[in-house]
C-alpha cells in the first residue's frame, strides 16, 4: 500500500471518536487472516454496544509472532464489563489489553498514525455497526 493511501486512512481514523486502544495476542500462531477473523467475530459477538473498530495485524519485531492492535468504539459500562471482556479473550486466544483513550485528539491521532504506518493490503479490517466490512479481500 502506498504512502498516500496510508495517509488517507490515518486522516480518516483521526476524525473518528475511539474509546479504547486494544492489543491482542494468541496462544497458537494463526495466519493474518485467521487472526483478523477471530477479532472481528469476537468483538461483533461480545455485545457491549459495539459500534466500530479498526484492527491491524502485525508480526512482532522481537519474536515474529502475530498480534493485533486496534482502535475500538464500544461501551463498557463498568470495570467488571472490561474485566469480563479481557478474560473472554484470554481464555479463547491469549493475552490482551484495553487502554482507555482519555481524550479525543492527541492520543487518537498518535494511535491512528501508529496503526496506519504498519498496515498493508491484507493485514487490517474495518468493523462497523456489528457488520464486518472486509477490505481488499480479507474475509
Amino acid at each position: 500500500m502506498d504512502y498516500a493511501t496510508k495517509q488517507i486512512y490515518a486522516n480518516y481514523l483521526q476524525t473518528q471518536k475511539w474509546q479504547y486502544f486494544w492489543t491482542g495476542t494468541f496462544k497458537r500462531e494463526p495466519s493474518t487472516g485467521a487472526a483478523l477473523r477471530a477479532a472481528g467475530k469476537f468483538f461483533q459477538n461480545a455485545g457491549y454496544d459495539f459500534r466500530k473498530g479498526f484492527i491491524v495485524c502485525e508480526r512482532g519485531d522481537l519474536y515474529g509472532r502475530v498480534h493485533l492492535h486496534g482502535l475500538l468504539d464500544f461501551t463498557l459500562h463498568n470495570e467488571q464489563a472490561k474485566e469480563s471482556l479481557f478474560r473472554q479473550w484470554l481464555r479463547r486466544y491469549g493475552r490482551n489489553s484495553f487502554e482507555e483513550i482519555e481524550s479525543f485528539g492527541g492520543t487518537s491521532v498518535y494511535i491512528a498514525k501508529y496503526l496506519s504506518k504498519d498496515f498493508e493490503v491484507d493485514n487490517y479490517d474495518l468493523l462497523i455497526d456489528r457488520r464486518k466490512i472486509s477490505m481488499y479481500g480479507v474475509n
